[in-house]
């Protein structure tokens, strides 16, 4: 008879302690001290031990001892070889191993059977992670256990062997990351700083660094494996993000890696690589290597700037507010920093070389004069994407934005503006001219709606934004006498085409009313659109701007001269408008002195309605017309 003492305590207002003797026969076990006594048999305690709560009895029936005990007990064996107990590092180097096979087996089993749900119609979607709990079966977990026994392997050290073994299994085979975390807070709950040996903290922090260095190799490539459009692949990156925290979170990982650095500047230098590699496969894919032209040269550049664009946002909206804001706040700064450095001088030789002037042969004006025009619309083109990225900045740290180049992209193209104005004059002249002439009144005329306006008129001219106040005035100003000058071609070929259509030449004017009506009322549409380019372009707060880099007296000198350009040509439209209709009132004029002369002759015993009365029909059926198709202002003039 073998005799097993262990420490218990009587459930007492005193709690007093006492000690409990356990003696093990043949069939039965036997727990009691004062009092008390409880029994199990050998046979019904599994491998792994017992662990539950058992009844308490009195040992006769005058005892009044009744209550539960809270029962934790091993039947375990251990060959003596010759081996110290603490030494056991072979030991848990078999564990691991033991585990790892054990894992596989599970593995194998779990796909066997969803295989087989497959094969019945029940499909998986690719890229799926394995949902295995990483439950190991019962006859494992027995032999786990008793290699653990005879190996004298602690309950840190086994969860130390866990870890190691999960998360070296999870380079193979995609585990889930619950069981990742499962198995990390086991980790956790079980250490304590004096519980592992050297080489035994050494074989976790190895373990840990594979882990972690697994995981930031598939950040690094963030934009191809964690698709900001693919709901499935961002919850994966976020379950990443959060084992890697727990993991930087925890008091063993840092005991055991004590000069690891922080999450956030692993993170930094992650993305930055990342974003490097990326931007450099897209450099080759976008950039052909043979280009024939400088306008190849910067369709590509604009190309490529746009994917950049289109990058930042995908950042900004996916990965940083989902999963990356709580753990690293710098990461669009990172992110918009490296795009910007790795741009150089694709972007940062001066546009200026493109605009050289180069005298053309002389039987060759034609074709030079469209390249021109080829090359500016490419570098508008460029400018147009750069502004894009450039709004980027404000991710940036203060502190720092002025070092960005991409802040003052538009020096570059300083040499290019006035090329392009003159180009936008040109095509606005040109479009003026071909919507006046494509311009019908037959679809007006038909529409059951009472339209007042045809296309021609609606045209929107779409700015863009130049962010040198110093140089922005000059343009501003040619921007307006261009736009006024393209106002006055508008009025003028829609009264061309008006007189081509000889209507005032008709007996009865009334028959084309809408016709007229639909041209005026364009033309004092066009008017308006002009009258208001001083606010869609922020004159006012443009021309206080410019009082700190400019004198007053030059600042409202340039006031001036964009104030009378708005004013002369408002004055010259209405000016037209005045024109045709006074045409429309000429040819009435001749009618009303009759019907006023057969007023003036009747006689006095006529009522005067009845002398009134056919000038009143005459003047509703003459301007009744005019009044349902003109708008207010004009048919107020």
């Amino acid at each position: 008879m073998e005799r097993i003492h262990m420490r218990g305590r009587r459930w007492s207002d005193a709690v007093v302690a006492k000690n409990i003797d356990f003696f093990i026969l043949p069939k039965f076990i036997f727990f009691y001290r004062t009092y008390i006594y409880i029994y199990s048999k050998i046979q019904e305690i599994p491998s792994t031990g017992i662990d539950k709560w058992f009844s308490l009895e009195g040992r006769n029936e005058n005892s009044k001892v009744r209550g539960q005990i809270h029962i934790r007990a091993n039947l375990t064996t251990r060959e003596d070889r010759g081996i110290s107990e603490e030494d056991n590092w072979t030991d848990i180097k078999e564990h691991v191993e033991l585990l790892q096979i054990f894992i596989d087996h599970e593995l194998k089993k779990f796909k066997e059977v969803e295989n087989f749900y497959i094969s019945f119609s029940v499909i998986k979607i690719e890229g799926e992670t394995t949902e295995w709990t990483g439950e190991l079966s019962r006859d494992a977990e027995t032999i786990l256990h008793q290699h653990a026994i005879q190996g004298g392997i602690t309950d840190i050290q086994r969860s130390m062997c866990r870890w190691i073994a999960y998360s070296k299994k999870h380079f193979e085979h995609i585990l889930t990351h619950k069981l990742l975390l499962s198995v990390t807070e086991q980790l956790e709950q079980t250490w304590k700083p004096t519980s592992l040996s050297r080489d035994e903290s050494n074989m976790l922090k190895e373990a840990f660094i594979l882990f972690i260095n697994h995981c930031f190799k598939q950040l690094t490539k963030i934009r191809e494996l964690f698709p900001a459009t693919n709901k499935t692949a961002m919850e994966r990156l976020e379950k990443i993000l959060t084992i890697l925290v727990k993991l930087h979170s925890i008091e063993v990982f840092r005991h055991c890696c004590p000069f690891q650095n922080s999450l956030q500047h692993e993170l930094t230098s992650i993305i930055k690589t990342g974003t490097i590699e990326w931007f450099d496969r897209m450099a080759i894919q976008i950039t052909k290597p043979r280009l024939r032209s400088d306008e190849d040269t910067l369709r590509n550049t604009s190309e490529l700037v746009y994917a950049m664009v289109a990058d930042g946002k995908i950042v900004k909206m996916s990965f940083y507010n989902i999963s990356f804001k709580k753990i690293d706040e710098q990461l669009m700064n990172v992110v918009i920093k490296t795009l910007e450095e790795e741009l150089g001088d694709q972007i940062h030789q001066s546009p200026s070389t493109f605009l050289e002037t180069k005298e053309p042969d002389s039987v060759d004006v034609l074709a030079f004069s469209a390249a021109a025009e080829q090359t500016s619309l490419c570098l508008f083109e460029l400018y147009l994407s750069l502004h894009e990225l450039s709004k980027y900045k404000i991710y940036v740290y203060e502190t720092d934005r002025a070092n960005l180049k991409i802040t003052h992209y538009y020096m570059y193209f300083g040499v290019a503006v006035n090329k392009w104005l003159s180009l936008a004059r040109n095509k606005i002249l040109h479009r003026v001219e071909r919507s006046v002439e494509k311009d019908t009144y037959e679809a007006a005329l038909t529409s059951v709606y009472n339209v007042k306006f045809t296309p021609s008129s609606l045209g929107v001219v779409h700015m863009s934004p130049w962010p040198d106040i110093i140089t922005s005035i000059a343009y501003l100003i040619k921007i307006t006498e261009d736009t006024a000058n393209a106002t006055r071609l508008y009025a003028t070929l829609v009264e061309g085409k008006l007189n081509a259509r000889k209507f005032y030449e008709t007996s009865d004017i009334t028959y084309y009313a809408q016709e007229l009506s639909l041209a005026i009322n364009d033309i004092e549409r066009i008017r308006e659109s002009f009258k208001t380019l001083p606010i869609e372009l922020s004159y006012d707060k443009l021309l206080v701007a410019a009082e700190k880099f400019h004198s007053i007296a030059a600042v409202d000198e340039n006031r001036k001269q964009i104030e009378t350009t708005v004013a002369t040509c408002s004055h010259e439209i209405i000016d037209k408008i005045n024109q045709i209709l006074s045409k429309v009132v000429v040819k009435m004029e001749m009618e009303l002195k009759q019907h006023i002369f057969h007023i003036m002759e009747t006689s006095e015993h006529v009522p005067l309605q009845d002398a009134i009365q056919p000038l009143l029909t005459y003047l509703d059926s003459r301007f009744l017309p005019f009044k349902d198709f003109l708008i207010r202002q004009n048919h107020i003039r």
